[in-house]
């Protein structure tokens, strides 16, 4: 019987146990499934033995090398078996474990013994040709019916949830039992503890984790339970309220909101309209008291919400910046002719006689004296070219004539570009030309 000797040290991943080398016979096995070899996992209570199979997979000899995997496309290695299941090995075979494994037309029996050829103590195969039972096999025994008890509850799939505990969306699962709470597993197998103190359990299919099965980028774990979030809210299996719940207070998933780069903009109308359902159509989240101030002084209602609850809905309801500019411009009343005195009216009829010397286009019926929302807007320009002039503008002629000119520019530029200000310029410099030809005269 051939011994192959695999210059794999019996201590390395000296921190692995029973539990990582069934974890990872298990995530090759699931691997298999997916790739289309069907799994199936069994335990012998009176034999204490545990058994994968996959129906139809087959694993060559140079799967033993180092460095080699069914996972790159290889159709020799037609089973998606990995280095996993060599680590698997030497993690079980520590804790006195007998493994054989049917890769095909070869069994394999892995052992640990002393190497004359690297002085050392590490990993064997004996081999023997058999012959094929139709895939891969591979037994792992002694496991005992307690062990066996702690391994099912850490593999979904042989305990999966019920129908009413867990939510199903393309990118994963949410498990909503309470017992789930804040565990984290990747294909239907246990990861670990989640760091953040989460609300429910996740089962995600796409998240980095290292080789000891670690999380090696929490970026990654925050983005995918975003996105199982989001599309269970979008597909209507999660209310639009939980979430909100979640993103009001300190836990895993609001983090997760929190330090987004991009909401989905569906779910963002979703929880907004809740916002102003339960705050009214004029309010608008911040983060402390001294916005809510700020934003009262503009005619909001700040409203203090979690940063969550800020990044997820800002996006639709705009930002204090953004919205108390558009909210002080705003027109709060709106003055007919006879409302002005003697002093206003004058004023105005002389700015705009002043400017229409220059451009025509302009005349009193384009005017419309109003109090803006907030008391340092002065002038406004529409998009059906009406000026509308700050009432109190009017008790200085200088401000009046800077505010009419600046606001009919805007009928040549609508911002406020360097062109923008030499058309400012020009008219100013045509009308003290004109003044004075008109006091040389």
């Amino acid at each position: 019987m051939p011994v192959l000797e695999l210059p794999i040290s019996d201590t390395y991943v000296d921190d692995w146990g029973v539990w990582e080398g069934i974890r990872e016979l298990a995530q090759n096995a699931k691997d298999a499934h997916e790739a289309g070899f069907p799994m199936s996992l069994t335990y012998d209570t009176a034999k204490k033995t545990l058994t994968f199979f996959n129906k139809g997979a087959r694993m060559s000899r140079d799967m033993l090398l180092l460095g080699a995997s069914g996972k790159r496309g290889d159709d020799r290695m037609i089973g998606q078996f990995g280095e996993g299941f060599k680590l698997a090995w030497l993690a079980l075979l520590r804790k006195n474990k007998t493994i054989t494994c049917d890769a095909g037309e070869e069994s394999w029996t892995p052992t640990l013994g002393n190497s004359a050829v690297f002085n050392a103590r590490l990993l064997k195969v004996r081999t023997r040709k058999v012959s094929y039972h139709g895939g891969v096999t591979c037994t792992v025994a002694p496991i005992h019916p307690d062990d066996w008890e702690v391994l099912k509850s850490r593999l979904l799939f042989l305990q999966p949830p019920s129908k009413d505990s867990q939510i199903t969306v393309t990118a994963g699962r949410i498990l909503t039992d309470e017992k789930e709470a804040n565990k984290l597993y990747v294909k239907g197998i246990l990861v670990g503890e989640l760091p953040d103190d989460y609300t429910y359990g996740y089962d995600l299919v796409n998240v980095r984790l290292d080789r000891d099965r670690r999380l090696s980028d929490p970026w990654s774990l925050r983005t995918a339970i975003r996105t199982v979030l989001t599309d269970a809210v979008l597909q209507d299996s999660l209310s639009p309220e939980t979430v909100f719940a979640m993103l009001s207070k300190t836990c895993g998933e609001a983090l997760a909101f929190q330090n987004a780069w991009m909401i989905d903009a569906q779910l963002s109308q979703k929880l907004a309209g809740l916002f102003s359902q339960k705050n009214g159509e004029n309010a608008i989240p911040v983060k402390g008291i001294g916005d809510s101030a700020e934003a009262s002084a503009c005619g909001l209602k700040g409203v203090v919400v979690s940063e969550a609850v800020m990044r997820a809905i800002q996006d639709t309801t705009g930002t204090l910046e953004t919205r108390r500019t558009t909210s002080a411009s705003s027109i709060k009343t709106q003055y007919s002719w006879d409302d002005l005195n003697a002093y206003e009216k004058a004023t105005l009829r002389w700015a705009v006689m002043l400017v229409s010397k220059v451009h025509p286009a302009l005349n009193l019926d384009r005017m419309q004296v109003v109090d803006f929302v907030g008391d340092k807007i002065l002038g406004m320009h529409s998009l059906t070219g009406t000026i509308s002039v700050a009432r109190h503008v009017l008790m200085d002629r200088a401000e009046t004539l800077a505010t009419v000119v600046h606001e009919f520019t805007h009928d040549f530029d609508a911002t406020h570009s360097v062109a923008f200000q030499s058309i400012a310029e020009k008219t100013f410099a045509d009308i003290i030309v004109r003044m004075n030809q008109a006091g040389d005269a």
